[in-house]
């Protein structure tokens, strides 16, 4: 650092004494390299080329411009490149003519941009003559030329570094830089020098370019330094013990909340939060998936006794079940009692296949609806029904859960009327919701002189019979307690058709356990004794 402002450094010996204070090598004296290496410098080599501070004028700068390469006092173009916007151009050379490529000197140019095609042309050339006036330069050919300079490879100068950017110092203003290899090189403030070495006939004069005027320049003495070192120690004095001040002060504002433990046990409750969420969202899903593939079985089921009761009618259509039989009882001769007998063999072959196919189809609604007695309590599906009495007074936030049982409860009822053609004084809306309704069918009969009593507490006609809901909330509370009792006649109704008369089930209010007990008894052909 002390090298330079241009001081000498003292220089230790092996003997520790100090030895004469020897002068720091200066890039002017650098020697070059041994083996010809800068008479053997040509065009090829140049990697890049860079100008800095090139004052060209505004116009020319908006109009654009481009760099050419080419040999000294020739007009013929080597390489050319982009346009350029900027004083401080950098082309980076790629391709070219290879076989040209092998010259020690070549000249640089920079030429006005030609103008691109436009409706404006008038304007156009307006503007590029005013460049042209701006800028200055000459005619050559048809390209107007801003500034030229030969470039002799072999007097370029190095300046120690490998980018530009990393250039400690001023750059020089408006002089070419040429890269070759990893370095970059200077060349000497007038181009002329090179050009008559080598013998080439000189670029045309041109004027130099505008240079800034050189501001003045302030001298710091050492006394200022020295004078002005106290205040600066007295100013990071300070500055180190303000740190040490808010490091202390932020120590003691947390450390009462990490002793409490808040920030942890928040962001701990955070995370549980989170996880539940997202188990919740994943049971969600996998019951809407078990729903959608619950209602495709029911409908496949559907399908199928659909189509074996409309074989079964087929059948005794083609056969002529009923005439046959008619015909054995009014006449005792032996071809009817043959053809009766056939009749009945043929008949109950039938009803054990329909007894067959129902028990199938009981079997799988089984499946889809189990049962289960958990000692205290009964579910269906996973889901708890208590009793009637308890379900009364169900609390509102278990609402969802208990009226898609009773949903459920009320999908296997309906799917059991349908399988095993049992009529039920009851029907059924919207099974296997949670928002499914029961109407009274006898209520169809009531008269005007009947006695019903309608909604609006008068006596009269029923157009068509009310709708009772299984689910309390937003409901009146007479209204599902009259639900759940309908549909435990509907329930105890089945069981008295089916030959099954249990009093202790009868007179229970436990609606899981009826239904048990019905498909218990519709798959095994025995009362369920548990």
């Amino acid at each position: 650092m002390l090298a330079g402002f241009g001081l000498k450094l003292p220089v230790w010996d092996k003997s520790g004494s100090s030895a004469a204070a020897l002068p720091l090598p200066t890039p002017a004296e650098e020697l070059r390299p041994l083996g010809g290496a800068a008479s053997r410098r040509r065009l090829r080599h140049v990697e890049q080329v860079a100008l800095r501070c090139l004052d060209l004028g505004a116009a020319a700068v908006l109009q654009g411009y481009v760099l050419e390469i080419a040999a000294a006092g020739a007009e013929d173009v080597l390489e050319r490149s982009e346009t350029f916007w900027t004083q401080n151009p950098t082309w980076e050379l790629v391709g070219g003519a290879v076989g040209r490529r092998q010259l020690p000197i070549f000249e640089l140019r920079a030429v006005l941009a030609p103008a691109p095609s436009s409706p404006s042309a008038s304007s156009t050339s307006a503007f590029r003559a005013g460049a042209a006036a701006d800028a200055g330069g000459e005619e050559l050919g048809h390209r107007h030329v801003l500034w030229r300079e030969v470039v002799c490879l072999q007097d370029v100068e190095r300046l120690h570094c490998e980018d530009l950017s990393s250039l400690k110092g001023i750059s020089p203003l408006a002089v070419p830089l040429v890269q070759i290899g990893r370095e970059w090189f200077s060349t000497p403030s007038s181009s002329s020098a090179g050009a008559d070495a080598a013998g080439l006939p000189s670029a045309p004069a041109m004027e130099a370019p505008k240079r800034l005027p050189a501001r003045p320049l302030k001298q710091i003495t050492t006394s200022e330094i020295c004078s002005h070192g106290d205040h600066v120690s007295a100013m990071l004095s300070r500055l180190h013990d303000l740190k040490a001040r808010s490091a202390s002060l932020r120590e003691a504002m947390e450390d009462p909340v990490h002793r409490d433990g808040a920030p942890a046990a928040l962001r701990l409750r955070g995370q549980r939060c989170t996880r539940s969420v997202a188990e919740l969202r994943l049971a969600l899903q996998e019951r809407e998936l078990s729903m959608a593939s619950l209602r495709g079985q029911l409908h496949a089921a559907r399908g199928r006794c659909e189509g074996g009761a409309a074989w079964c009618s087929e059948a005794a259509a083609e056969h002529g079940f009923f005439g046959r039989i008619a015909a054995a009882r009014h006449g005792g001769r032996p071809d009817d009692e043959r053809a009766r007998r056939e009749v009945q063999y043929r008949l109950q072959a039938l009803r054990m296949q329909l007894r067959c196919r129902q028990m199938r189809m009981l079997h799988e609604i089984c499946q889809v609806y189990p049962i289960e007695n958990h000692g205290s309590y009964w579910t269906i599906r996973g889901l708890s029904i208590a009793s009637i009495e308890n379900l009364s007074r169900q609390d509102l936030r278990e609402e969802e859960s208990v009226s898609t049982a009773l949903g459920f409860l009320a999908h296997l009822v309906a799917t059991l009327v349908g399988v095993l053609a049992v009529p039920l004084r009851i029907d059924l809306r919207s099974p296997g919701s949670s928002r499914c309704c029961v109407r009274d069918l006898f209520e169809l009969c009531a008269g005007p002189g009947s006695g019903a009593a309608t909604e609006s507490g008068g006596i009269g006609a029923l157009s068509e019979p009310r709708e009772w809901p299984l689910y309390y909330k937003g409901t009146e509370k007479g209204r599902f307690e009259t639900a759940l009792r309908l549909l435990r006649d509907g329930l105890q109704q089945f069981m008295y058709s089916q030959g099954q008369v249990d009093e202790r089930r009868l007179s229970g209010d436990n609606l899981l356990e009826c239904a048990e007990a019905i498909l218990r008894r519709e798959l095994f052909g025995q009362r369920f004794v548990p």
